[in-house]
C-alpha cells in the first residue's frame, strides 16, 4: 500500500502550531509538571530543570508569581518587544498558561549549543564575531523605545507599565527585600544613596552615576544564554531579568556574571557594552556591603 504520505493529494503533516493548538492548557501543564515531562538534554542546556519540552520544536519555561500575583509574566513580554521592535534572534512565544503559582510560557525551542560549551574551542576571529555580534545586539536594545521608558520607570517589564519589585539581577544580588518598586529614576538613584550614606566610609565612596540614560536591558549576558545554531546565528534567551536600567547597567552586569568564567569572555564586556565598566564595577564593590 502507498504511503499517503507520498500522496501529493494528502493534507500535509501538522504544523508547529497545529502541534500547539491540539494541546490544552492542562495537556502542557502536565507536560512541565507530570510524569511524561521531558528536559532539554544537556547538550543543548546545561541547566534545564526548569525547562520542559512541550512539542519537538517548542518548549516550556516556568515563571513563578513574584511581586504581583497573575502579572503577565516579565520573559514573554520582553520576547514580544523584542520581535516587535528588533531583529536580534530570540525565541518566539507562542502560549501563556496561568497556574496559581505562574504562568508557563510556551516558546520556540532553539536548536544549537551554549555558548559555554563552544566558547573554549573558538579561534580568536570566531571570538571577535561573536564580540562584534552581541555588541550590535545591545545597541538594538538600547534603541527600543517603549511607554516604560518615556514614562521613566526602572526596574522589571511589566506589561500594565506597573512599578515592580527587583526579583532577579546581578546588580542587586546582594540586596535584602524590599528591592523597589521604583517609580522614578530618581527613587532608583535615592535607594543607593541611602546606603552610601550608611557606610562609615560613605563620604568617599561617589553616589550612583545616574547621568546615563534608562535603556531596555538583559540584565544576564552571559555564555550560558547564548545559543550558537548550526548556521551560526547567535541567540538570545533567559529575558527573565529584562528590563529599564540605566545604561551602564547591561556593562556592570556582564562583568559581575564574567567573574567566574573565561578570562577572555571577561575581557569582551567594554566592547559590548561600553568602555564604562571598570569605573562602575568599583562603585559596586564599595557599596555590596551595604546589600544584606
Amino acid at each position: 500500500m502507498r504511503d499517503k504520505s507520498d500522496d501529493p493529494l494528502s493534507p500535509p503533516p501538522p504544523t508547529l502550531a497545529d502541534s500547539l493548538d491540539a494541546l490544552t492548557d492542562a495537556d502542557i501543564f502536565a507536560r512541565c509538571f507530570g510524569p511524561e515531562k521531558q528536559t532539554l538534554p544537556d547538550a543543548e542546556h546545561l541547566d534545564a530543570s526548569h525547562i520542559a519540552v512541550i512539542t519537538k520544536d517548542t518548549i516550556g519555561k516556568f515563571e513563578y508569581h513574584a511581586d504581583i500575583e497573575g502579572a503577565y509574566p516579565i520573559e514573554a513580554f520582553a520576547l514580544e518587544i523584542l520581535v516587535q521592535h528588533t531583529t536580534i534572534p530570540v525565541p518566539r512565544v507562542h502560549r501563556v498558561v496561568q497556574h496559581d503559582r505562574g504562568h508557563i510560557i510556551v516558546m520556540d525551542r532553539i536548536p544549537g549549543k551554549q555558548l559555554s560549551k563552544l566558547w573554549p574551542a573558538m579561534s580568536g576571529e570566531e571570538k571577535d564575531r561573536i564580540a562584534e555580534t552581541l555588541a550590535g545586539y545591545v545597541r538594538q536594545l538600547r534603541s527600543v523605545q517603549i511607554p516604560h521608558l518615556r514614562v521613566g520607570v526602572p526596574g522589571p517589564l511589566d506589561r500594565e507599565m506597573r512599578p515592580r519589585q527587583y526579583d532577579q539581577g546581578p546588580v542587586l544580588r546582594w540586596v535584602g527585600s524590599p528591592r523597589g518598586p521604583f517609580a522614578s529614576y530618581a527613587e532608583l538613584t535615592e535607594f543607593f544613596e541611602r546606603r552610601r550614606k550608611g557606610l562609615l566610609n560613605g563620604a568617599s565612596i561617589p553616589p550612583m552615576d545616574d547621568s546615563y540614560p534608562l535603556v531596555l536591558t538583559h540584565h544576564d549576558i552571559r555564555l550560558h544564554n547564548l545559543i550558537l545554531d548550526d548556521k551560526g546565528t547567535l541567540w538570545m534567551v533567559d529575558w527573565q531579568g529584562a528590563g529599564v536600567y540605566p545604561e551602564w547597567w547591561e556593562a556592570l552586569a556582564m562583568a559581575v556574571q564574567a567573574l567566574d568564567g573565561d578570562e577572555l569572555w571577561a575581557a569582551i564586556v567594554p566592547r559590548v557594552c561600553g568602555e564604562y565598566s571598570e569605573r562602575q564595577w568599583e562603585w559596586m564593590k564599595a557599596m555590596r556591603r551595604t546589600f544584606v
